[in-house]
């Protein structure tokens, strides 16, 4: 038998040809080789330079950190003089400024977290009945409430049962919450207005040079402790900004902002405050009809120049509404605004706005909640407060009234309706 060979598979190959290559124009290969890898390279440098450019304009700023921080609570736009990498230089300038103001408006006004090296509210929070060296923003801001003689800031029991209400996922739970809808809930906020108001339960000292001191009794503590407002280490808050907060944070914001030379800007809170920095140009505020049978857009208000303004509402139309505002079902929206007197949030007209040319937006606000939280609105004082230099526009009925001269005022007309401008003052 023969023997059996495996095939072979071996492709057939042509025998290697050894190729010569000519040393002539070894120079120009050369020179060649280097330009492409030079115009690889400005191509590269271009696609970079493209990456890298900013166009001037407006430009919505974030803040430039990796620290907590405040900014989701505002936007802001600035507009950058220059294109290109000086655009990109100064838009990164804007950005880390931003970013500086933003954390340390978080933890200055924050009432329960305390930061190493910073003095902030919960500091005063954690040392009731001693002495406390606080932040210079902070003890003007304390003395700027406690000059105006309202004792908002008291009331940060009341303020945690309203944060629970704005973040409540449906109405059962936020029920819970409103005093309006829980007996219990009011029996609550009653028993803290009493202790806030007696005088003698809490009371703030502010002792100069960045000291103050909270007085506390020992029964309003206890009585705290009764209800379930400690924290799990055992701590209470007794002092809390609430929707007062971001009003003191823009304006650390915009002071910053201007001190690091940024003034082509403007900034805004979701829950209603406005600063227009020195050079930001032309702003503008819509006017709301807040009726009982609905919200309707009115007009529209502009202004030029360096600008603080406070939109007081009880609706959540315009704005974002999570952790400001809650709008049940049937149609009623809660709101941080309380009278003093008792802590109910209260409104005797639904959209406010005032403004100014030259007080801060935490002054503004200070001074219009009395007026805000009233049984009924006085047109009358919101025409005195022009006196601090603050300018008012609200509507009634169908007209825009307006107690400054220095806006303009835009009135919207509707099939159903016509809105019309009216001078005050």
């Amino acid at each position: 038998m023969k023997e059996r060979k495996a095939p072979d598979h071996t492709p057939a190959v042509k025998p290697v040809e050894k190729i010569e290559l000519s040393e002539k124009h070894i120079k120009l290969r050369i020179v060649l080789v280097i330009l492409l890898i030079v115009a690889a390279l400005c191509a590269f440098a271009a696609a970079i330079l493209f990456w890298r450019s900013t166009d001037a304009g407006w430009r919505q700023i974030a803040a430039s950190t990796g620290e907590t921080n405040c900014s989701g609570e505002f936007i802001f736009f600035y507009e950058i003089s220059e294109g290109g990498l000086k655009g990109t230089e100064e838009l990164e300038a804007v950005s880390a400024a931003y970013g500086e103001a933003a954390v340390k408006a978080y933890r200055l006004f924050e009432p329960s977290v305390r930061f190493e090296g910073m003095r902030n509210l919960a500091s005063v929070n954690s040392a009731p009945n001693q002495t406390v060296t606080v932040d210079e923003t902070l003890y003007n801001a304390l003395e700027l409430v406690q000059r105006f003689d309202v004792r908002l800031l008291y009331y940060a029991p009341v303020y945690a049962l309203y944060d629970s209400l704005f973040y409540s996922l449906n109405d059962e739970l936020a029920a819970e919450y409103d005093p309006y809808r829980s007996e219990g809930t009011a029996e609550l906020v009653a028993r803290i207005a009493g202790f806030v108001n007696d005088g003698e339960s809490i009371c703030l000292e502010l002792l100069g040079e960045g000291k103050v001191r909270l007085k506390v009794s020992e029964e309003y503590t206890s009585f705290l402790h009764m209800n379930g407002f400690a924290a799990e280490d055992g701590t209470l808050t007794y002092l809390d900004f609430f929707f007062l907060r971001n009003a003191f944070a823009i304006d650390l914001i915009a002071e910053h902002m201007t001190a690091a030379g940024f003034t082509h800007g403007q900034i805004s809170s979701l829950d209603g405050y406005s600063r227009v920095l020195k050079d930001g140009g032309t702003f503008s505020m819509d006017v709301y009809d807040a009726a009982e049978e609905g919200v309707w857009l009115a007009g529209k208000m502009t202004g030029e120049g360096a600008m603080s303004a406070v939109r007081l509402r009880s609706h959540s139309v315009g704005t974002s509404g999570t952790g400001h505002f809650y709008t049940f079902a049937d149609g009623q929206t809660a709101h941080p605004y309380i009278d003093t007197a008792d802590g109910l949030y209260k409104s005797c007209i639904g959209d406010l706005i005032a403004y100014s040319h030259g007080t801060s937006c935490a002054e503004i606000v200070v001074s219009l909640i009395p007026i805000y939280t009233a049984e009924s609105f006085d047109g009358a004082k919101t025409e005195a407060l022009k006196e601090q230099g603050i300018c008012s526009v609200y509507c009634l009925g169908r007209e825009i009234r307006c107690t400054g001269t220095d806006v303009g005022i835009t009135a919207f007309s509707y099939d159903d309706r016509v809105y019309t401008v009216r001078q005050i003052g």
